[in-house]
């Protein structure tokens, strides 16, 4: 660099990024065996990388209190910072309790990460509060998910499924609710939530079929709804007599009645009564029979007129009665056939146009009254459903399933209060859901409230492996609580990360192409469509749920913290959240994608993903931290500079998914930089450096694939344009660019450790001086040391050519610059030189030739 020329007067450094903010660092090892497990020995010997930062890998939260001093000694006299990787086989993101999907569960990532945070503050605080120890205990970095996205319809389900607060999805005991109410997390206490759920999941996931739903949950607990469920079954089984009567001529339709009453009849005894005042009904126009035998008052029916079917019932023969349903058939046939006999004497009506009267008159009654039999009388049924129902099924052979299946999708009234309201099933069904007072006026006297806990309990009882099942609580239920999570009351709360989360992933990316109503998620292009179609849009819902997991794990699950007995530091215990435990000690988190597989790819993996979930888990930190405080104090701590939870970027673990990892974190840009304009909720985004605050960390590595290990973690090579085209554009998008907070470009080793950390100070004072990709060749480079600037130094550096380079590559060119000649030319061949001491020990004498080395 001492050759360099002074920089011109009028150069242009308006391309730079002077406001660069960053130390070059490099993990202690990753699954490399050569390295000692002593953690001492081990940071020690990584030290001779060169970083000045060191990311240690601690898994066991012990390892801070048993190797405490050992790494406070390697630490302060290497004179590094470090920063820490946790258990990298734990993520969390798992819906599942303990264990599932290949992967740690819930419980079990709490239960770790709740230690490590304990034994991590302790660590901490009592270097802190040392004078011997000055070094810097920066974030810790880990896996934000380490479990498969799961199928969009699993088997079976593979644990006990708890929702974003880590309870069991399912339970709703008394003392389930009381324990959700007493934290204002009850997820059902959200009637908003419910109304979804009720679309995506109770409705198309939970039964085979709606009308077992409607028949064996809802009808039972909220008479209302039976009603309405029963005027629509009602309607349906009307519909299906009157398709059994087309087509057939007025006799066999009149037998088709006939035959359909009698059958309804069996089963409900209640229709002889209903039917014996139907038949009290008068004639439009009655019957004259004066004259008549019939007509005699001491032996016929004692009137000169036939008014109604009371009337002609007395001049058919005894054996056939039209007052008698089972008889109905036989009266019918005596009619048509005309068989009208006086009462007591046996005599036939003589006037044979009166007996076709009476017959035309007759049948065509019986006729009308058979239909109001069937349809009732206005709003008040006079064959029960069920009859209707098994009367359809027992003479037309109409399936009963097919009768229901049509009652689902009709309007209804509730016949025996309001009928001036007409529901479909589904708006019934939602109120139902939601627990409507209306629909829950119970004839006991019992307390509505009581009864709508008992129907939930008994329906998410019934559901209870469905309900379990992370396909289902990933795409159905968990999505429709993130839409409403901002729905508030004394029971819930109210949040709107989970729905930012949601609007981010899911609305803002997909919005344009389908129509995301998870009120109505089967119509066409629409939610349920969505999710079949593109595995895609599938990820994106799948992270954006488990990006709300991780929201739940940091910001609303409360663990019991304990510090006691320590010398350096004071007693502490409390039920904390881990985000208010971490704002209280200083401690932070950078969260990272696992690597992974392209078959079987994770739940949270791709860079947008992370950092949403991260944004959710700040907004909440800062909100708790105004309102209420958090972890004692009534800001966020300084030294996680208003961000708890950062993103570290691992370009080889998201490569291993199959993608191309620019384009992941190109996308990464683009969505940053549409929240920052969009500015609707509180994450704190500059538009001009959109990373800027978010990301803290580039584990930097050359991306590839090795069949032993399947991952790489390749060395940065001289000349690696790959990556520097990587670096440059993450920090015109604000990476190492947040004045209040060091950014690391940290080097992740693997077997091949080479340069990386010399290559990437170089490549870093490089952007720092604005040189874009496209400028960075080594054509442009001065061979003879003669730099025109420090850009262009720095450019030889980069590809290896610079002075220093040069001078050792002339040297071994020079010494072997004749072996291509060599047996090529005749002449006597000397181990010796002429001017050599070899020469003079046989008998040359130097003097008689040119001190040189060739002649």
């Amino acid at each position: 660099m001492e050759n360099l020329k002074p920089d011109e007067e009028d150069e242009d450094d308006t391309e730079a990024f002077p406001d660069m903010n960053y130390v070059v660092g490099n993990t202690s090892g990753m699954d490399v065996g050569n390295i000692p497990t002593a953690l001492g020995q081990r940071i020690g010997d990584q030290a001779q990388l060169g970083g000045s930062v060191m990311e240690v890998q601690i898994y066991n939260p012990s390892t801070f209190k048993i190797e405490k001093e050992e790494i406070y000694s390697s630490v302060q006299q290497l004179g590094l910072d470090i920063s820490l990787h946790s258990e990298p086989n734990l993520g969390f993101a798992s819906a599942y309790k303990t264990r599932g999907q290949q992967a740690q569960g819930f419980e079990t990532a709490q239960a770790y990460f709740k230690r490590y945070l304990n034994q991590l503050a302790i660590f901490k605080k009592e270097k802190d509060n040392r004078d011997d120890l000055d070094f810097e205990i920066t974030r810790i970095n880990p896996h934000m998910s380490t479990s498969p996205i799961p199928a969009l319809q699993e088997r079976m389900a593979s644990d006990v499924g708890l929702d974003i607060f880590g309870y069991p999805v399912n339970e709703y005991d008394e003392s389930a609710r009381e324990q959700r109410n007493r934290t204002s997390q009850n997820i059902y206490a959200n009637n908003e939530f419910l109304r979804r759920m009720y679309y995506t999941f109770v409705k198309k996931r939970a039964v085979d079929q709606e009308f077992q739903l409607f028949n064996s949950f809802f009808s039972r607990y909220s008479d209302k709804f039976d009603r309405i469920f029963r005027d629509a079954k009602r309607q349906a089984a009307d519909n299906f007599y009157t398709r059994g009567l087309e087509g057939k001529s007025e006799d066999e339709r009149l037998e088709t009645k006939v035959a359909l009453v009698t059958t309804a009849g069996r089963s409900d005894v209640g229709i002889e009564s209903a039917w014996l005042d139907i038949l009290e009904d008068e004639f439009d126009e009655p019957i004259d029979i004066e004259g008549e035998p019939a007509a005699s008052q001491e032996v016929g029916i004692g009137k000169d007129e036939i008014e109604n079917l009371n009337d002609v019932d007395e001049i058919i023969p005894r054996g056939a009665r039209l007052t008698t349903l089972q008889r109905l058939s036989e009266a019918v046939y005596r009619i048509e056939n005309e068989e009208f006999n006086i009462p007591r004497v046996g005599q036939a009506i003589e006037d044979d146009d009166t007996a076709e009267e009476i017959k035309e008159k007759a049948l065509e009654a019986i006729d009308k009254r058979l239909n109001k039999l069937w349809r009732g009388n206005g709003d008040k049924f006079l064959i029960s459903v069920q009859g209707k129902i098994r009367s359809l099924q027992n003479y037309l052979d109409i399936n009963q399933q097919r009768i229901v299946d049509q009652a689902t999708q009709k309007e209804a009234v509730d016949f025996d209060r309001d009928n001036g309201k007409i529901w479909t099933l589904d708006e019934a069904a939602e109120e139902v859901m939601v627990g409507n007072p209306e629909f829950f006026q119970d004839i006991q006297g019992a307390e509505v409230s009581e009864r709508y806990d008992e129907m939930l309990k008994f329906i998410f009882e019934q559901f209870q492996q469905a309900m379990w099942m992370e396909s289902n609580l990933f795409y159905f239920i968990i999505p429709s609580w993130m839409t409403s999570a901002d729905y508030s009351n004394d029971r819930h709360s109210g949040w709107d990360s989970p729905k930012f989360i949601w609007k981010t992933l899911v609305l803002d990316r997909w919005g344009d192409e389908y129509d995301i109503d998870l009120k109505n998620p089967g119509k066409q292009n629409g939610y349920f469509e969505a999710l079949e179609n593109s595995r895609e849009f599938r990820e994106d819902v799948a992270g954006a749920v488990g990006a709300c997991y991780v929201w739940g794990h940091f910001t609303q699950k409360k663990s019991d913290f304990e510090i006691s007995g320590e010398d350096h530091v004071a007693d502490d215990s409390g039920k904390y959240t881990f985000v208010e435990w971490m704002n209280k000690y200083g401690i932070a988190v950078n969260f990272e994608a696992m690597d992974g597989d392209p078959q079987q790819r994770l739940k949270v993996w791709k860079p947008r993903h992370i950092v949403t979930g991260a944004r959710a888990i700040n907004m909440t930190a800062r909100r708790q931290a105004r309102n209420q405080g958090l972890g004692g104090r009534d800001e966020i701590n300084p030294v996680l500079d208003k961000c708890p939870a950062k993103f570290t970027i691992d370009m080889e673990h998201t490569a291993s998914f199959g993608v191309n990892p620019w384009s992941e974190m190109s996308d990464l840009i683009e969505q940053e930089t549409r929240i920052a304009e969009r500015n609707d909720f509180d994450a704190a985004v500059d538009q001009g450096k959109p990373l800027a605050k978010i990301l803290r960390n580039y584990h930097l590595m050359k991306p590839g694939v090795e069949s032993q290990r399947g991952s790489r973690h390749g060395p940065f090579d001289r000349g690696d344009m790959i990556l520097y085209r990587w670096l440059y554009k993450l920090v015109e998008a604000g990476f190492t660019r947040n004045p209040d907070e060091r950014a690391t470009v940290m080097y992740e080793q693997g077997d091949e450790k080479a340069e990386t950390t010399y290559m990437a100070r170089i490549t870093m004072d490089m952007i720092e001086l604005g040189i874009k990709p496209e400028d960075v060749d080594p054509v442009n480079v001065s061979t003879d040391g003669d730099y025109d600037s420090r850009e262009e130094a720095l450019i030889a550096k980069f590809f290896g050519i610079d002075e220093s380079s040069t001078a050792a590559e002339w040297a071994k060119i020079e010494q072997h610059a004749f072996d291509p000649l060599d047996g090529l030319l005749e002449a006597e061949q000397f181990d010796y030189t002429f001017s050599s001491a070899a020469a003079v020990r046989n008998d040359n004498n130097p003097r008689d030739f040119q001190n040189e080395e060739y002649r």
